[in-house]
């Protein structure tokens, strides 16, 4: 007893030693790719040289070799004011200090005039005269803007005008050429927000040469395509592995976010890939459709990681977080486009609070060595590193020159992926190895049955009233009126064991299919002796016995087989006797007895077939049978008596139909 438990306790413990590489390996997995990617934004992040007070100094850049510029760091403003082109003079507080890329409603940033209004921004640039053509990428503030390059206007986004009637908001990245051979050059952007949470140049903006600008903004533009392409591919393959398998609730959840987080890069105004789409819709559709993409994320990826952890997080947190989610999407459905902008910072809080939550539960798993909990743990960092950089990088101009999310969101979806394919596979290959038993058992099973309905045929077990033999059971009878027809082979006892198995076997089984043909079954042989039932016609059963005996006669077992057979009708008992380990079928009752007397009668007056006074009124309307008295049945130890007749080989071989 103790070695056994010692053994089971051990296999058990080499079973968890066995899972804990494999988590810890996918457990640095993660954490590598994302180090790594951190480390791309770090190192992103200290290229080129920083805006101080509006200036930067690139005469020393070379632009062929190093590429371009992010203009990012400290421009100067001029606050509540559209300032001219001509002079470039700030009146009142004058030219003040402010991040690009910033909104002017970010936490910890005072502005004068708060998230809505107007102010002019100015940046100087000392360039390097001999470099190739260059242009400006103007990333889209999401707010209106017009641009001045050295005092002439060039373009800009929207309609800026200095009250929310007279303002329009665009999406849309630009480019725009820079004076060839100057050396100076100055930016002013006049910019008003009334439609965003916070105006501001809340993209970055890069100075470059024309073919490495394009260049990039092509790839950006093939990145987002690709990144969406991929995760709707991708979440319609576990859609149509949830379609054939509804009761894994989890790959559901994982399709429908994969879907939705592919659209998010549709629908957010950083993309390239929605402002090619803007012209689809206005300004407040497109946001419409990405404050709602979010919301949906967040309710269907809480619903993914609960369904995929069941027991983790509790249900009511998940359906908390979800209904949370769900109550926004009348909000960005249907409500004033102010209203919607308004959620933002709920969207932002929940997104936070949900994560949190997940996190905490998803460690506590991992703590306590849940299956599969260490790799969501793992991916959901990941998957937050990704959030925070590309909101950094949004707000403060620090990080990778490029979003980083797409890259930290397809970490997460492939280790997802990975783990969701694995369960597939297991469970694909356990239900074809449980289909491959089921199928050798059904076979088994098969054989099995019809092995026993050789012991007990299908016709005594439908007269017994069972289906199948697994429904017998021992003392299972049933009364009925049959025709009892009793045969004997003389002489087959006295034989030697070969030829007399040899010759009942052969009249077994030349006379079971003439007794099936006629509507009747043989029961079990009782050495020498072979017993058929019928249970319907009582001419059915003597046409079976004169073509038996003809059959035994053609056959050549005449030679050697003296056969005489004895038929009763009357009330006949089935049943089967035995345990609970074997079963046998018997035949009882009074015509079962004078069958069997009736056929020694014929044995000893050297008759062929003989049959009962009972059967002889059932069939004497039957004119076409030679039925002979031949005297009355000898008396056994009961003094019991009776008629007997002799059947004889009708004229005609097939019963006529009744009137």
């Amino acid at each position: 007893m103790g070695t056994a438990s010692h053994n089971v306790d051990f296999g058990a413990s080499a079973g968890r030693c066995d899972r804990q590489p494999r988590r810890r390996r996918t457990q640095w997995l993660v954490f590598s790719i994302s180090a790594a990617l951190l480390t791309l934004g770090c190192v992103g992040s200290e290229r080129g040289p920083r805006m101080e007070r509006g200036t930067i100094d690139l005469s020393t850049w070379d632009f062929r070799e190093q590429g371009s510029v992010a203009l990012i760091g400290d421009w100067e403003v001029c606050w509540g004011q559209f300032v001219d082109p001509a002079t470039a003079t700030c009146p009142g507080r004058g030219w003040q200090p402010f991040p690009v890329p910033r909104l002017w409603s970010d936490a910890g940033v005072s502005t004068p005039i708060g998230g809505d209004g107007i102010a002019t921004y100015r940046a100087v640039l000392t360039l390097p005269s001999d470099d190739g053509a260059r242009s400006l990428r103007a990333g889209s503030p999401m707010t209106a803007y017009r641009l001045w390059i050295n005092g002439e206007r060039v373009g800009g986004v929207g309609t800026v005008g200095k009250t929310g009637e007279t303002t329009v908001s665009r999406l849309a990245n630009r480019t725009y050429r820079m004076p060839e051979d100057a050396s100076r050059v100055e930016l002013l952007v006049h910019v008003a927000n009334f439609d965003f949470r916070g105006g501001g140049l809340r993209r970055s903006w890069k100075v470059g040469l024309d073919s490495a600008l394009t260049e990039a903004a092509g790839y950006e533009l093939l990145r987002y395509a690709a990144f969406a392409t991929m995760s709707v591919v991708v979440g319609l393959i576990f859609l149509v592995q949830f379609a054939f398998r509804r009761s894994d609730v989890a790959r559901g959840w994982f399709a429908v976010a994969t879907m939705l987080i592919g659209l998010r890069v549709v629908f957010a105004n950083t993309s390239d890939l929605h402002q090619l789409l803007t012209g689809w819709g206005s300004f407040g559709l497109m946001i419409r459709l990405e404050y709602l993409n979010t919301a949906l994320i967040i309710a269907t990826g809480f619903g993914y990681f609960g369904a995929k952890l069941p027991g983790v997080i509790p249900p009511r947190m998940t359906r908390g977080v979800q209904l949370a989610a769900l109550a926004l999407v009348p909000i960005h459905g249907f409500a004033p486009l102010d209203w919607v902008l308004g959620t933002l910072p709920i969207i932002q809080a929940l997104a936070i609070v949900a994560s949190a939550l997940a996190m905490g539960c998803w460690a506590r798993a991992t703590l306590r060595r849940v299956p599969g909990a260490a790799s969501t743990l793992a991916a959901g960092v990941a998957f937050g590193l990704g959030v925070v950089h590309d909101v950094v990088r949004t707000r403060t101009g620090l990080g990778a020159p490029i979003e980083i999310f797409p890259f930290f969101v397809i970490v997460w979806m492939a280790l997802e992926s990975h783990a969701l394919m694995r369960s597939f596979a297991r469970s694909f290959a356990s239900v074809e190895r449980r289909s491959g038993e089921l199928e050798d058992s059904n076979f088994e099973l098969q054989e099995s049955e019809e092995a026993v309905v050789r012991f007990l045929p299908v016709d005594f077990l439908r007269a017994l009233g069972k289906e199948t033999v697994s429904d017998v059971f021992a003392g299972d009878h049933a009364e009925l009126e049959m025709t009892v027809m009793d045969c004997h082979i003389a002489d087959a006892a006295t034989r030697q064991a070969p030829v007399a198995f040899e010759d009942i076997n052969e009249f077994f089984q030349r006379t079971e299919p003439v007794v099936r043909s006629h509507d009747g079954f043989l029961s079990q042989p009782y050495g020498d002796r072979i017993v058929a039932l019928f249970p319907n016609d009582p001419r059915e059963a003597l046409a079976a016995a004169l073509e038996v005996q003809q059959v035994v006669r053609e056959s050549g077992l005449g030679e050697t087989v003296a056969l005489s057979i004895g038929m009763a009708t009357g009330p006949v008992v089935l049943g089967t006797v035995g345990t609970g380990q074997r079963l046998s079928s018997i035949v009882l009752g009074p015509t079962t007895a004078l069958a069997r007397r009736i056929e020694e009668a014929a044995r000893g007056l050297g008759r062929g077939i003989l049959v009962s006074a009972a059967t002889h009124r059932r069939v004497a309307a039957a004119a076409w049978f030679s039925l002979a008295p031949v005297g009355p049945l000898p008396a056994n130890a009961d003094g019991e008596t009776g008629a007997l007749f002799a059947l004889e080989a009708p004229r005609e071989r097939t019963i006529p139909a009744e009137a």
